[in-house]
């Protein structure tokens, strides 16, 4: 068993066997790693889950900031190729900044 403080286990499990130890080896997802998958937190301890928290941020943060532009913008001058090309860099760069400036303050 892990001495680690995540928590303890998310959703713990009976087998109804009698069988602690299963629940020891097998304890599934911490809090911690369901709290950071939640919140979209990437503090999880686990690499690659903050890893997939931290992308899953991003696409949420552009999707918001494309919505913005869509409503606010009037793309009809322009081809709907440049439209589309513009638009997406110009989510994904606001979504990128985001992190940023809230670290920042």
């Amino acid at each position: 068993m892990s001495n680690k403080n995540d928590g303890g286990p998310a959703f713990p499990r009976s087998t109804n066997r009698g069988d602690y130890d299963y629940l020891i080896d097998h304890p599934g997802m911490s809090l911690r790693a369901y709290a950071a998958i939640k919140l979209k937190v990437p503090d999880s301890g686990i690499n690659w889950l903050d890893e997939m928290i931290i992308k899953s941020r991003r696409d949420d943060f552009a999707a918001k900031a494309m919505e913005a532009f869509i409503i606010s913008c009037d793309g009809r001058d322009w081809p709907a190729d440049e439209w589309n090309k513009n638009l997406s860099f110009h989510s994904y760069k606001i979504s990128d900044a985001m992190p940023r400036a809230r670290d920042e303050n």
